[in-house]
């Protein structure tokens, strides 16, 4: 329950790698810095001594995080190799489920809407760029407080008590965390059959695009037909040729058109849209 005394945090740590080597990217060996404020007086503090960093997670609080679930708590318990103990909200879900309208989520492109800028950084595995990494990590929380006055804000507006509005925050994480979990616990496919499976729904497409084809109305084929150059004889009377251009007008509902329907044809196009015919 949410009172006065409720501790209540942003964090965000910095490492030197990702949970898992992934695309060319080394899995994390050493967590360098953790950054952390209380929403209330809103000054940000940094810790180096993993320590005290598990000591910092080991608190009755509740810890508002950006990405939290997917990478920071999980990567905590993996190198400290305890299980922590505080609540965490995860950010990210919120944004996605508060801000639908927005393509990019992350911290970077939170920044530049608040106008903080993400440091960057290209070595994460120089003991002399510290300071660096703990600036990011600084400039981290300060982004993500930001964001998270922008979500209580809309949350304040939808919700009449902070009881409601916490358990949604905590359902959001919650999803977050079975998905961190999936994703530790991973799934196991059979490639084969889905490499069968998917070779006979590109058949049947086939043929199925076939039949469509064969069902659909056809195309009208226009082609320009020019007016003979003699319609009329010496004496005023139809030439041949004038005979038959009027005949073909009338036989086709045209008069005074050269655009003429002389056919019909399938749409042999590789996609059939309603808009062609």
């Amino acid at each position: 329950m949410i009172n006065e005394n409720t501790k209540i945090y942003i964090a965000d740590i910095e490492a030197n790698g990702l949970i898992e080597e992934k695309n060319g990217k080394n899995a994390a060996t050493r967590i360098w810095c953790l950054s952390f404020c209380n929403v209330n007086n809103r000054i940000v503090k940094s810790i180096t001594d993993v320590k005290i960093i598990q000591k910092f997670f080991e608190q009755d609080a509740y810890i508002i995080m950006h990405n939290g679930l997917g990478y920071d708590i999980r990567l905590v318990e993996k190198l400290l190799k305890f299980k922590i103990k505080a609540t965490i909200i995860d950010s990210l879900g919120l944004s996605w489920t508060l801000f639908p309208e927005r393509n990019l989520h992350g911290l970077e492109s939170w920044g530049e809407t608040f106008s903080i800028p993400k440091p960057p950084i290209i070595d994460w595995n120089d003991e002399k760029l510290l300071p660096e990494y703990i600036n990011r990590c600084n400039e981290d929380v300060k982004i993500n407080l930001a964001l998270w006055g922008k979500i209580e804000w809309v949350c304040n507006n939808l919700y009449d008590n902070q009881e409601d509005k916490w358990r949604y925050y905590e359902y959001i994480s919650f999803k977050l965390k079975c998905v961190a979990l999936q994703q530790d616990i991973g799934v196991k496919i059979n490639l084969p059959l889905i490499k069968e499976a998917l070779m006979e729904l590109e058949d049947l497409k086939v043929s199925k695009i076939e039949s469509l084809k064969e069902a659909m109305p056809k195309c009208p084929i226009k082609a320009k037909k020019e007016m003979p150059k003699v319609l009329r004889k010496a004496d005023g009377s139809l030439s041949a040729n004038g005979y038959k251009w009027f005949e073909f007008l009338k036989e086709n509902g045209f008069f005074n058109d050269d655009s003429i329907l002389v056919g019909l044809a399938r749409d042999n196009s590789s996609e059939i849209e309603p808009e062609d015919c």
